[in-house]
């Protein structure tokens, strides 16, 4: 696998890293959707978590206040099914994504785990299919109530998906783990050292000929003054 197997285990452990930070951004963004209603342009914005929802009938966004669901008054009415399945999609998504992340760390520089390949597949597959149940959104109240346009937890929700695919994907492509390569890398690591016992023999090697040849040339000088 050489230099492509190091390309993609990188790949793949930057991409985990980078899926973790939207993921989390998608659970806590207040702009999942912009809800515009009428004449009035772009009310409110709604999350998963969290949004700019103060009395439980009209967004306001005046206030530039972004709270949790649980503190916004009346907010019963929106948490249907479609909202509080996407709400947990994307909770058990985060989580999958963890299992793929911690199980392809271990595996690459630590070591293995008990069937690794096996369970980054299903945590990648799983990670897919909780993260489209999300955008069972667009079948919630609010939606039915108010025009929904993405906001940036959209930008989150297709970059999260995007990562976690990517990294799921090319965790077959990286090169064995630290653990696998155990035996390579203790013969580099000798490989080395001998390399560097060579060059430090062929150094003193070389300093006693100096020593031998300006002897050598002393004792001439002296030879030819007798």
């Amino acid at each position: 696998m050489g230099l492509v197997g190091l390309f993609f285990e990188l790949v793949v452990l930057c991409c985990c890293a980078a899926a973790v930070v939207t993921n989390s951004l998608l659970l806590s963004s207040c702009e999942m959707f912009f809800l515009s209603s009428g004449f009035n342009g772009v009310v409110g914005s709604l999350g998963l978590y969290r949004a700019s929802f103060p009395d439980g009938n009209q967004l306001d966004v005046d206030s530039g206040e972004c709270v949790t669901l649980d503190d916004v008054d009346g907010i019963d009415q929106y948490k249907d099914t479609a909202f509080n399945c996407a709400r947990v999609c994307a909770v058990v998504a985060f989580f999958c994504g963890l299992v793929l992340f911690v199980f392809g760390f271990f595996k690459q520089c630590l070591c293995p785990l008990p069937c690794t390949q096996l369970l980054m597949d299903i945590s990648g597959a799983a990670v897919q299919i909780m993260l489209a149940l999300v955008y069972t959104l667009w079948l919630t109240e609010a939606c039915n109530r108010y025009k929904c346009t993405y906001g940036d937890g959209g930008t989150y929700l297709f970059l999260t998906q995007i990562f976690w695919l990517a990294a799921s994907c090319f965790t077959r492509c990286m090169r064995p783990g630290r653990w696998e390569r155990r035996d390579e890398i203790r013969a580099n690591k000798a490989k080395k050292q001998e390399e560097k016992e060579r060059q430090q023999a062929q150094q003193a090697l070389e300093e006693e000929r100096k020593k031998n040849a300006a002897l050598e040339m002393e004792n001439q000088q002296l030879r030819e003054e007798a």
